[in-house]
């Protein structure tokens, strides 16, 4: 009668030693998942930014706020840098890149 007392012990312990190292993998996992969105939010943005500042957006930019200094109120170049921010905007609602950093 003792042994299987004994016998169901350890099978309890064991089984609870195997549930808590799928709880502690499941949260460890979660906290990876989590740091690899952050890090592919922040890579995400850096591409921005370097897009922003590279050709043809610098070319655009350029243009529109030559022809904005000459009276021109809605250039057709502007629609190239409007189009950019909205693209921004839609990766803001969709989650890939964050409101606050954008």
């Amino acid at each position: 009668m003792h042994g299987n007392i004994f016998t169901d012990s350890i099978t309890a312990a064991g089984t609870a030693i195997i549930a808590g190292t799928g709880v502690w993998a499941l949260i460890y996992a979660h906290k990876q998942l989590k740091q690899a969105r952050e890090s592919e939010k922040v890579k995400h943005l850096i591409e921005f930014v370097e897009e922003f500042e590279r050709e043809p957006m610098a070319h655009y930019r350029k243009t529109v706020a030559e022809k904005r200094l000459k009276g021109t109120t809605y250039p057709p170049e502007a629609q190239k840098i409007l189009d950019f921010f909205e693209t921004d905007g839609l990766l803001v609602r969709r989650g890939y890149l964050d409101a606050e950093d954008v």
